[in-house]
């Protein structure tokens, strides 16, 4: 979204002066310690005045940013989402992790964001409009910037907590061409193989695995991703009755999305797999890497069986975990 030089400079100074109070500092260190912020990762909590809110905004922002995951057995939301007035937005709840601050301000319109204003780490997006009804458009074209600052803040926060949990990488994934996966606690190696290497974790209420791949590149390795994963689900997978195998679960398309992994092009799928025979079944998240210049494709797969239970929490840390992963350059 492009704005003129003029209503730039305005909604700059708006902005400005909606966290001028924050920046004010009577110590003699010029130094601000900021709380710690408050709140989980996948939770937001925006402040918006009822005439702003119930005027379809609400609606937008339930619908977008409170919208069903994708690849998930079950409805869960991106983000879980509190809404409170400005009348209320008060300094225990100005520590939240990460803000939506809808303001309505004459003639000026924009969106912004800005880091560790009231805590640490947060995150708070301001988005400004003339009028209150100008809001639902507005969201609706800001929804994928929204979505990614998010993300980012969230796999940021989260990529801390899961460092200080993980394990050092197995020297099975070295061999395969991993310099650096934050391996989480509790996976083990089950297969391992130049070209493959398995890892489960067995919890309470869970068994997950974490599937690395690497084969040669080709200029068509994206029409490749689906049937790479299903052919070797179904050869090292098995399910509990006789000929049952996993597979992609196809009654629910995945979700495919262009991104970068290490700095290279890469494909992310979300979606389900099934055994196929059997009743088993559950999410999963890849990305698909392609390394033109080192002549190979790595496919890093996790998949959770986890009847029951919410799973987004889960597939965020996966996702955390696996676009962090980096990778040996040349051949």
């Amino acid at each position: 979204m492009k704005y003129g030089t003029k209503r730039a400079v305005r909604n700059a100074l708006v902005v400005w002066g909606l966290f001028a109070v924050v920046g004010c500092d009577t110590s003699s260190s010029n130094e601000r310690i900021l709380p710690d912020s408050n709140g989980s990762p996948g939770e937001l909590l925006v402040v918006a005045d009822d005439s702003v809110w119930f005027g379809g905004t609400g609606l937008v922002v339930a619908e977008t940013l409170g919208g069903p995951m994708d690849g998930l057995p079950q409805s869960e939301p991106k983000y879980k989402l509190t809404r409170i007035p400005h009348a209320a937005f008060k300094p225990l709840v100005q520590r939240s992790k990460a803000l939506l601050r809808l303001v309505v301000q004459p003639d000026s319109v924009g969106v912004y964001r800005a880091y560790d204003v009231w805590a640490s780490p947060q995150l708070v997006v301001t988005v400004v409009a003339a009028r209150a009804a100008d809001f639902p458009e507005l969201l609706k074209r800001e929804q994928s910037r929204l979505e990614q600052w998010f993300g980012e803040h969230d796999r940021a926060a989260l990529a801390g907590r899961l460092k200080e949990s993980a394990q050092p990488m197995p020297e099975e994934l070295k061999t395969l061409g991993l310099n650096q996966l934050q391996v989480p606690s509790g996976f083990g190696v089950t297969l391992a193989k130049d070209t493959l290497v398995i890892l489960r974790l067995d919890g309470k209420k869970t068994t997950q695995f974490l599937m690395c791949s690497r084969s040669r590149w080709t200029p068509e390795w994206r029409n490749r991703i689906q049937s790479t994963r299903d052919t070797l689900l179904k050869r090292h997978f098995e399910g509990g009755q006789p000929e049952s195998y996993m597979a992609t679960e196809m009654r629910l398309a995945p979700t495919l999305k262009p991104t970068q992994v290490d700095g290279l092009p890469a494909v992310e799928t979300r979606g389900l797999w099934r055994t196929y025979g059997d009743f088993m079944g559950g999410p999963f998240l890849s990305y698909a890497v392609g390394d033109s210049a080192g002549g190979y494709v790595y496919a890093l797969n996790a998949l959770v069986y986890s009847p029951g239970t919410p799973k987004r929490l889960t597939l965020l840390e996966f996702e955390t975990t696996l676009r962090g992963a980096k990778f040996r350059r040349g051949k």
